[in-house]
């Protein structure tokens, strides 16, 4: 069963959203306060994951380390679009913090690397510039696709060309 709230644009339009999540969970009223949880807990999960990652590469290198991070962060981002309550969506979201902070900085450092020391500043401005960029078109996406699974898949996908880069 799908809840619309109707929302005025202006005078001559409105838009209808879809409140699944809030009303199929039951994340209203006394449990308003357990979405912020669910992003705190991936925050968690991504000070854990950094700490992590620096222990596997260490041991394995950067390359086997970033595979395994970047597997872990499609697995569980993939299973967060279908995960049956807020529960396992919070947990799920714990393991792509911790993936995630390794498939984010690996990038980054191999490029500095690549460059050299006359243009790591670049690289550096150029990276964070390119994840605001991405940030700006997920505002879109989450504007255009209304349902939090399928934000959850579409912002999963595009990972797995990462793959490619195996050989």
């Amino acid at each position: 069963m799908e809840t619309f709230s109707e929302v005025s644009l202006n005078s001559h339009t409105s838009l209808k959203l879809p409140l699944r999540t809030p009303v199929e969970w039951n994340l209203v009223c006394d449990l308003a306060w357990l979405p912020s949880l669910a992003f705190s807990i991936f925050f968690i999960g991504t000070f854990i994951g950094q700490w992590l990652y620096i222990l596997v590469m260490n041991r394995f290198g950067r390359r086997v380390s970033f595979f395994t991070f970047l597997a872990i962060q499609c697995l569980f981002g993939v299973l967060t679009a279908v995960a049956p309550n807020f529960l396992y969506f919070t947990v799920l979201r714990f393991f792509i913090g911790v993936a995630s902070s390794a498939v984010v900085s690996s990038p980054l450092a191999l490029a500095q690397e690549l460059v050299g020391p006359k243009h790591r500043n670049n690289v550096s401005v150029l990276s964070q510039s390119a994840r605001s960029l991405g940030f700006m078109i997920l505002s879109i996406m989450a504007f255009l696709v209304r349902d939090w699974s399928h934000i959850a898949l579409v912002t999963t996908l595009p990972f797995f060309a990462f793959f490619l880069y195996w050989w």
